[in-house]
């Protein structure tokens, strides 16, 4: 529901994540397989991971820590 389109970020050695400079809003949480890329305009399907997918509202200032878990790619 955002008009900031996709965001991607890799987990460290450790699996953590962060992004930056995020604007308030809602957005839509979901870790994936390293096998599970966008390339071009033949992105991931994102209703095949709206059962693992973590919805976070994003307020100025927020610090929010969320443990998710991977899901494999869509075959």
């Amino acid at each position: 529901d955002s008009n900031y389109g996709t965001r991607a970020t890799a987990a460290d050695s450790a699996g953590v994540y962060k992004f930056s400079m995020l604007p308030p809003g809602r957005y839509r949480l979901v870790a994936v397989d390293d096998g599970a890329t966008m390339t071009g305009n033949q992105g991931l399907n994102w209703e095949d991971y709206d059962d693992v997918a973590e919805s976070v509202d994003l307020r100025a200032g927020d610090k929010l820590a969320k443990d998710l878990k991977r899901h494999p790619p869509a075959r």
